[in-house]
């Protein structure tokens, strides 16, 4: 007789990239993804991030379906150009993005769902990438960007999200 261990998380996954859509909406920054999409199609079989499923403004809904499937837990990730569009650690912070993530984070635990958060899933913002290349940087630059990025989330969403 096999069993899951107590508390073990059952869920569903997604990415920013692929599930949020509203690329341009609210102060959210290009990523890399965006600019690769939309230049080299081929790259990304044709498709774009700029509609997806639209997550960004029906989240209650994708939270209900993921409810009534009966799982514990959501892992989603989150854009760093939603947060900082700019990607720099002294560039504008997108409150509108902090609150969208807020708000799912939100809606998923008053729906009993466990909120798992992935600070980075390849969507580096575009304005690094052009400016010292991003992750392919090695005099810390980026080290110092993404630390400034991590911790405004951890500070807004540290006490209600894994």
């Amino acid at each position: 007789d096999l069993k899951f261990p107590k508390g073990f998380l059952f869920g569903v996954a997604s990415a920013a990239q692929q599930v949020e859509g509203a690329v341009k909406a609210e102060g959210r920054g290009p990523s890399h993804w965006d600019y690769l999409c939309h230049v080299y199609p081929s790259a990304c079989t044709n498709y774009t991030s700029d509609v997806t499923d639209l997550q960004y403004y029906l989240y209650k809904q994708d939270i209900a379906r993921i409810k009534a499937m009966g799982v514990n837990a959501y892992s989603f990730s989150i854009s760093w150009s939603r947060v900082f569009p700019f990607g720099k650690k002294d560039s504008p912070l997108n409150e509108a993005g902090l609150q969208y993530y807020e708000n799912l984070v939100d809606e998923l635990l008053a729906n009993g769902i466990k909120p798992v958060a992935t600070l980075f899933h390849w969507d580096t913002p575009l304005n690094l990438v052009f400016e010292y290349g991003g992750f392919i940087n090695n005099n810390g630059t980026v080290v110092e960007d993404f630390t400034a990025y991590a911790e405004a989330v951890f500070k807004r969403l540290g006490n209600k999200a894994r």
